[in-house]
């Protein structure tokens, strides 16, 4: 007869998980539905063949769920007792859970850290980019968590409010979104995204509204830009940029 621990017998009793479920605080009935997987397996199974496999599975499964839907209460029951696992950060941070954010920070959990940054931003997340500059801002690489490129995810996906934040909050260095605007604008209007590039266009009208010109001097698919363009602006185009014009139209612009 093989011996069993007593959380052994507790877990694959569905009864009794119901009944402490039921009763006594702490324990969220979701465990119900996973413990449900663990019988299973050990019905065709022996214990020390399960359990050296399914722990660790079952485990980061569980905390996954828990991290990608913000149950701070499964976070810290799993964290006390069985450790942490690798992706919560960013599967808290992709959905918005802030309350879930908080909570792995106090325990002092900083894996991807990074990439938990580049998710926030594709989905737009603001209030999740203002977290993570307050609370991070002075870790080692944080310059890298974000760069321009990462911009673009912005811009795909819609983010008008998040880059509007990462332009002009998160990058604390003016010279380095002033940098990133102009590209940003030409990316966008040339991905269709017109809105986005209406958005980048207002930025640069007071920063460097020749860049809209010379933008749509130089590139294709900017024909939507035509009424941006057409404003009331003092610009100039560089020699360079006529030089790459791609039709006479674009330069009678230029020397209108």
């Amino acid at each position: 007869m093989v011996i069993r621990a007593p959380e052994d017998i507790v877990i694959t009793t569905p009864h009794l998980v119901q009944f402490i479920c039921a009763f006594q605080d702490g324990i969220p009935a979701d465990f119900v539905a996973y413990q449900h997987i663990y019988v299973g397996q050990y019905s065709t199974n022996s214990a020390n063949e399960v359990d050296p496999v399914m722990s660790p599975v079952a485990k980061d499964i569980v905390m996954y769920f828990a991290a990608d839907h913000g149950r701070v209460d499964i976070l810290e029951l799993m964290h006390d007792y069985l450790g942490s696992a690798e992706m919560l950060f960013e599967l808290s941070a992709a959905k918005g859970h802030v309350a879930a954010l908080e909570y792995l920070h106090r325990i002092g959990y900083k894996l991807r850290l990074e990439f938990a940054a580049r998710v926030v931003l594709e989905g737009g997340h603001v209030a999740i980019l203002k977290f993570l500059l307050e609370t991070y801002v002075d870790v080692d690489g944080f310059n890298e968590w974000l760069t321009d490129d990462y911009a673009e995810y912005a811009i795909l996906d819609h983010q008008s409010e998040a880059l509007d934040f990462l332009l002009n909050v998160w990058f604390t260095n003016p010279s380095m979104s002033r940098a990133d605007q102009p590209k940003l604008f030409s990316r966008a209007a040339w991905l269709g995204e017109i809105e986005r590039a209406r958005w980048c266009a207002a930025q640069l009208q007071s920063s460097d509204p020749n860049a809209i010109l010379s933008a749509y001097v130089t590139r294709d698919k900017m024909d939507s830009q035509w009424e941006i363009i057409d404003m009331d602006m003092d610009v100039n185009v560089e020699t360079t940029d006529i030089v790459y014009a791609s039709s006479i139209e674009k330069l009678a612009i230029v020397f209108s």
